[in-house]
């Protein structure tokens, strides 16, 4: 029973609330910003120890799309879903915009 009444206290308090908020925006974050990191590591790569464009970047494909889908698309996507996360944590938030 009192491990009962300790987690039904603790899932209501807002700081669990926070901490899972929090989880979900920095996954998303992570999610959003990683084709950005390996892209840049896979150029950093093929430039340091093959000569540009090297294996990685001799595909049309990673040479001409690689870079507009990580850095803008993924960017933008990032700061799409921010304002969803928002809504769908914060019921002020929710409430506000049901008006």
């Amino acid at each position: 029973r009192l491990l009962r009444k300790i987690s039904r206290s603790r899932k209501g308090s807002w700081k669990y609330k926070a901490s899972y908020t929090m989880s979900y925006f920095t996954i998303t974050f992570l999610v959003c910003n990683f084709p950005t990191f390996a892209n840049n590591v896979c150029y950093t790569l093929a430039t340091a120890v093959y000569h540009y464009p090297g294996p990685i970047y001799r595909h049309s494909f990673m040479f001409f799309y690689s870079w507009i889908i990580s850095e803008i698309f993924c960017t933008v996507l990032n700061a799409a879903l921010n304002p969803l996360l928002y809504y769908y944590r914060m019921r002020e938030m929710r409430q506000w915009v049901r008006g």
